[in-house]
């Protein structure tokens, strides 16, 4: 089947859907980031200051990822091929880094808030944001599947990333019934109980996104970069998340249950 449009035509002028794609998901995570503070009763004000920051970094850390991790001899050869954005070539762990990184920094030294306090509006708002992001993907053909004999094979059209005529697994698929199924999950903890420690549902969301995210990379097809043990630096950071998660989520729950001094 063919799902995909690559090129999207408006008044004669085209456009790639990936671009118009990729800037709606940074919305729709500024959305529910919005929301999500609100309903923590946080501050809204430094909040978005937060959130805008954290949106450069994840932007730079998801371009610096693909170009010297995915592609580096290619950049090396042509380094002003770095700032042909529009070319596409970003990594969601990359940009989930990055953004992480300069939130941590701004947080502690601007805010002067513990940056632990968002991780949980941060989890709820990260699952909306990625699947549109994977949308944008499934439109331009990019993050594509190995080849499969299954009715439900993607056949992508001339223009698209992925090899044409030929019925490939429908990677970005996966991830967007995956995401919304994590996306239930946390929403579902949320609306059940308070917290237990502050960060549990981002906790949860880094085990369950990295569970899934190491299942769906044995389908990719397209070019992972380098591999070590026959995983891709994805995979690797897919164990690492699930790794962290599981252990950060232990560590503070045994912090809570300590009596109050």
């Amino acid at each position: 089947m063919v799902l995909v449009w690559p090129i999207i035509s408006f008044a004669n002028i085209e456009f790639a859907s990936y671009f118009l794609f990729m800037p709606l998901a940074f919305c729709v995570g500024v959305a529910a980031f919005y929301f999500s503070v609100r309903a923590y009763q946080l501050p809204l004000r430094p909040a978005m200051d937060l959130c805008l920051v954290s949106l450069v970094g994840c932007f730079i850390g998801a371009r610096l990822l693909h170009v010297f991790f995915e592609q580096p001899g290619f950049y090396f050869s042509h380094p002003t091929h770095v700032l042909r954005i529009w070319q596409g070539g970003f990594v969601f762990y990359g940009g989930l880094l990055g953004a992480l990184l300069t939130g941590w920094i701004y947080s502690r030294r601007v805010l002067k808030v513990a940056p632990l306090t968002w991780l949980n509006p941060v989890a709820l708002s990260l699952p909306p944001a990625y699947f549109v992001g994977r949308f944008a993907t499934l439109m331009s053909g990019s993050g594509y599947g190995r080849p499969t004999a299954n009715f439900f094979g993607i056949v992508y059209p001339p223009g698209s990333e992925a090899p044409v005529g030929v019925a490939l697994h429908p990677t970005p698929l996966y991830s967007m019934g995956w995401t919304i199924l994590v996306g239930g999950i946390l929403w579902s903890v949320h609306q059940r109980k308070e917290p237990r420690h502050t960060g549990e549902l981002f906790y949860l969301w880094m085990i369950l996104h990295g569970s899934g995210r190491l299942w769906i990379e044995f389908f990719r097809f397209d070019d992972r970069g380098p591999s070590w043990i026959t995983l891709s630096l994805s995979s690797w950071m897919s164990l690492a998340m699930i790794v962290i998660g599981v252990v950060a989520h232990f560590v503070m729950t045994q912090e809570s249950k300590r009596p109050s001094p």
